[in-house]
């Protein structure tokens, strides 16, 4: 009697393996809105992939949303997100077995021609080019993955040179950023989390454009400094060891979680003068005893993020004018707000990480014309006085991605009429 075989179904192809855990994630981040680091993260701590998987996941998905394949297109019919996927892959020739170009050609024929017209949104990609000369160059450098960058903290006693001996001996490539005085970059995040010098404080993540907006602050020993939107807390940070810590500094937010991941921070940081708040809100009564009382007042506003499209390329997927609209409201109530803190003769200094400038010099303008005791400061003579090679020929900071190597960063330095 003969033996009966039982079949089994063929496993899946490493190929089509790799692109269903693509998908999976990316539908996560553009169906379900789950930031993109996010959606990793929790995706990574459900499957059990190997390194390698898990690598090819990383990189193949943030290089689909910084190409922005299709993105106009997924906001209409979000059926298509495994053909724009699968197209994305045949352009960087991966293997897509499955899926193949005459298919994706039968499913997204019509759409072809717009499909890698811009990396951005149809409206952002406009407001770019109506804002920048150099729009085309921008957009680039806003597709490119971006270093990491941190900042040498002074509190520690060591110099950046030093710390830059230390990273070469360790074998990683380091070099010091062209305008931050403290600042390192390194080309990625391979292996960071292995730097001793980050586990005891002497170095913080913290992009050079934000550490630009600290050192805009120009704290000393002895203020009273309020960081509004201290968010995780890096520029609360670097105001602390600008100050040797000495100062009155209070961090607020409304956003429990942030503020619980700065309370680590600054102990490593070597910082016991940092209070954190949890606020309501904007116009949380606490900070009616503040009022007239604040040397610097700094302002990390709530944005649309597009100056951080290389490192969080996802937000595009989701702007849109709506949301727009609700920040600009919020930047004007929290500006109102903030101000009231500032002491006669104080500074508010107003900060975005937006290349958008009715986020930015628009919301200023507006706000200095309503508060007729606010008067614009030129960041120029800021920075040269602290012996920097940095200058604009407005009265603001705009740092832009394919210029400044960094963020796009927006700061604004106002006045308090002593």
């Amino acid at each position: 009697m003969k033996k009966r075989v039982r079949r089994t179904r063929n496993a899946a192809s490493p190929a089509a393996v790799r692109f269903q855990h693509g998908q999976h994630v990316l539908a996560d981040i553009l169906i379900k809105r789950i930031p993109a680091d996010r959606a990793l993260g929790n995706y990574f701590r459900r499957q059990n992939l190997d390194p390698a998987l898990k690598s090819w996941v990383n990189d193949h998905v943030y290089g689909f949303l910084r190409a922005g394949i299709g993105i106009d297109i997924l906001r209409k019919h979000n059926s298509t997100l495994k053909g724009l996927w699968a197209t994305y892959l045949l352009s960087v020739g991966e293997v897509t077995e499955g899926f193949h170009s005459h298919q994706i050609d039968e499913t997204l024929k019509p759409l072809l021609p717009t499909l890698t017209k811009s990396s951005l949104p149809a409206w952002l990609h406009e407001r770019f080019a109506e804002t920048y000369t150099d729009s085309k160059a921008l957009e680039a450098a806003c597709k490119r993955t971006p270093g990491v960058d941190v900042r040498v903290n002074t509190l520690k006693g060591i110099t950046r040179d030093a710390a830059l001996t230390q990273l070469k001996l360790q074998h990683y490539h380091a070099e010091a950023t062209p305008y931050s005085p403290w600042g390192v970059r390194m080309p990625n995040s391979h292996g960071l989390q292995r730097v001793g010098l980050l586990h005891n404080g002497t170095l913080e993540v913290q992009d050079e454009g934000s550490q630009l907006v600290a050192l805009l602050s120009g704290a000393v020993p002895g203020q009273t400094i309020i960081d509004f939107c201290a968010g995780a807390g890096g520029k609360t940070l670097a105001m602390g060891a600008m100050t040797e810590g000495k100062a009155r500094m209070l961090a607020l937010d409304v956003n429990e979680r942030r503020l619980g991941n700065l309370r680590p921070r600054t102990h490593r940081a070597g910082l016991d003068n940092v209070q954190t708040v949890l606020l309501k809100n904007e116009q949380d009564p606490y900070l009616q005893r503040w009022n007239d009382k604040a040397d610097i007042v700094l302002i990390d506003a709530p944005c649309s993020g597009t100056g951080t499209l290389r490192r969080n390329p996802d937000i595009k997927w989701h702007l849109g004018h709506e949301e727009l609209d609700r920040l600009l409201t919020l930047q004007q109530q929290i500006l109102e707000s903030a101000s009231r803190l500032v002491k006669p003769g104080g500074i508010l200094i107003y900060a975005t990480c937006s290349l958008l400038p009715e986020e930015n010099q628009q919301q200023v303008e507006a706000f200095i014309e309503t508060q007729g005791d606010f008067s614009l400061e030129p960041v120029t003579p800021r920075f040269k006085s602290a012996g920097l090679r940095l200058s604009f020929d407005k009265p603001w900071m705009q740092l832009q991605p394919h210029i400044h190597g960094c963020d796009g960063l927006f700061a604004a330095v106002l006045r308090k009429q002593g």
